[in-house]
C-alpha cells in the first residue's frame, strides 16, 4: 500500500473530509482506499460529453450541482501539470487547494493535488 500513488492522499481524505464529501477524481483510476463518495472524470465526461466543452467556472459550478465537494488531480512532475479539463481548477477562484503530496510512482515523480470546489 504505501507505494499505491494515490494511497497517502485517500488516507488523507478519509481523515479530513466530512463524511458526505463527494470527490471527483482525474488521471486516477484506484478509489480502492478512499471512504468517501467519488467519481472519475473520464466516466463522468464520457456520460456527460458537453462537460468537457465548459470553461472552468461553468464547470466548476456543473459539477458542484452535481454534489461534487473536492476534486483529486493526479500531475506527473514535469509534464505541465495535468493533462485534463480539471487542470483549470487551480487558476479559478471556484477551486481552492486544500492539500498535495510529492511521490514517486514507477521511476516518475508526481504530485496529487486536492480542490475543494467553493464556487457559489
Amino acid at each position: 500500500t504505501a507505494t499505491e500513488r494515490s494511497y497517502a492522499m485517500q488516507v488523507w481524505i478519509n481523515s479530513h473530509l466530512d463524511k458526505d464529501a463527494y470527490v471527483l477524481l482525474e488521471n486516477e483510476p484506484s478509489q480502492y482506499y478512499l471512504d468517501r463518495r467519488s467519481a472519475r472524470w473520464d466516466i463522468l465526461a464520457g456520460l456527460d460529453p458537453s462537460l468537457g466543452l465548459m470553461g472552468g467556472d461553468q464547470l466548476i459550478a456543473q459539477l458542484k450541482a452535481r454534489g461534487f465537494t473536492h476534486a483529486m488531480l493526479r500531475e506527473a512532475q514535469g509534464s505541465g501539470g495535468s493533462s485534463g479539463i480539471l487542470q483549470k481548477l487551480p487558476l479559478r477562484s471556484g477551486a481552492r487547494l486544500l492539500h498535495e503530496e510529492n511521490f514517486s510512482y514507477d521511476g516518475q515523480s508526481s504530485r496529487n493535488r486536492l480542490f475543494e470546489l467553493t464556487h457559489e
